[in-house]
C-alpha cells in the first residue's frame, strides 16, 4: 500500500507538471518570444495572458507585428502582410504539414540497454506544444549490469525472469521540429528476486524493489520517413524500498536496503505516429 501511494503521487507530481508546461508561444517579426495564453485573435489585434500570470491582466498586441502563433496542441497560425490588411483580416490557421514537426506520439527501444540494466521500451504521448508523457517498461532482467550487481554469475545462483521495471516520464523538447535536443524526468519502479547458493547449507533469497529518480538529456536525429535516433543518458539516485535477504535454513532475514547511484547511456531508435 505504502508503494502504491509513492507511485500515485509521482504521477499526480508529473502530470501536474506537463501542465506547467504546456503553453502558446507568440513569436514575432523581431524574433522576439511571448509565453502565453490566447484568448482571441481579432482583425488587427491579438488579445493573450502572460502564460506566468493566467489571473492577471490581459494584453493586447497588433498583429502586423506577429510572425506566428505556436499554440501549446501543436498547431500553428502564421501571419503575413496579406492576411493582416483588408476589411476581414482574416488569419491562416493551419495544422502544420510539415513531416519534419513533432508527432502526436511515438515508439522507441533502446538496445543498449541489454549490456546496462536491462533494455527499455517508450511511448511517448504529446501533452503540449513541445511535451510528452512517457511511459517505459524496462526489462531488468535482460541487462548485463543487473546480473552483476544481483551477483548472479555463480552457477548456484539465479535471478528471476520476472526482475522488471515500469516507469513514467516528462520528456520536452527544445525545437518543435527538424532534429533537436530533448531533455525531462523519469520515476523507474524497479522489482526483482534472486536465490543465491541454491541447495547449499546458506541457500538465501533476496527480494528487492527500488525506486530511481532520473533525469534524462539527449539529441534526437530525425529522418522524413518518420523513424529517429536518440543518443542520450539516464542518470540519478535509486533508493530500495524493500530489499530483505532471507536465509532459507535458519529463516534468518537481513535487511540489504540502501540508496545508489543509477545511470545507463541511450541508444534507442523509434517510429513517429503523427
Amino acid at each position: 500500500m505504502k508503494i502504491q501511494k509513492q507511485i500515485l503521487v509521482l504521477i499526480c507530481s508529473l502530470i501536474f507538471m506537463s501542465n506547467l508546461l504546456a503553453q502558446d508561444i507568440i513569436v514575432k517579426k523581431n524574433g522576439d518570444e511571448i509565453q502565453a495564453r490566447v484568448l482571441e485573435v481579432a482583425a488587427s489585434k491579438i488579445k493573450y495572458k502572460k502564460f506566468d500570470n493566467k489571473e492577471g491582466p490581459a494584453y493586447t498586441i497588433d498583429k502586423k507585428d506577429v510572425f506566428m502563433i505556436r499554440y501549446e496542441n501543436g498547431t500553428k497560425d502564421v501571419f503575413n502582410d496579406s492576411n493582416t490588411s483588408g476589411p476581414t483580416g482574416a488569419r491562416v490557421s493551419t495544422k502544420s504539414r510539415n513531416t519534419s514537426d513533432l508527432p502526436r506520439a511515438s515508439f522507441n527501444i533502446n538496445p543498449l540497454g541489454l549490456l546496462q540494466f536491462g533494455p527499455i521500451f517508450q511511448y511517448e504521448a504529446k501533452i503540449g506544444q513541445r511535451t510528452y508523457l512517457a511511459p517505459h517498461f524496462r526489462y531488468a532482467y535482460g541487462g548485463l549490469l543487473t546480473h552483476a550487481v544481483w551477483e548472479t554469475f555463480d552457477d548456484a545462483s539465479e535471478l528471476s525472469a520476472g526482475s522488471a521495471a515500469i516507469g513514467l516520464g516528462i520528456k520536452g523538447f527544445a525545437e518543435t521540429s527538424g532534429n533537436t535536443w530533448y531533455y525531462g524526468g523519469i520515476a523507474d519502479l524497479g522489482w526483482g528476486t534472486a536465490q543465491y547458493e541454491i541447495g547449499e547449507s546458506s541457500e538465501s533469497e533476496e527480494t528487492a524493489t527500488s525506486l530511481a529518480v532520473l533525469s534524462n538529456v539527449g539529441y534526437r536525429w530525425r529522418s522524413s520517413k518518420g523513424s529517429y535516433l536518440n543518443l542520450g543518458v539516464f542518470i540519478g539516485v535509486a533508493t530500495d524500498l524493500s530489499a530483505e535477504e532471507t536465509f532459507i535454513n535458519t529463516g534468518e532475514v537481513v535487511d540489504q536496503s540502501g540508496s545508489f547511484f543509477f545511470g545507463m547511456l541511450e541508444l534507442s531508435f523509434g517510429w513517429e505516429y503523427k
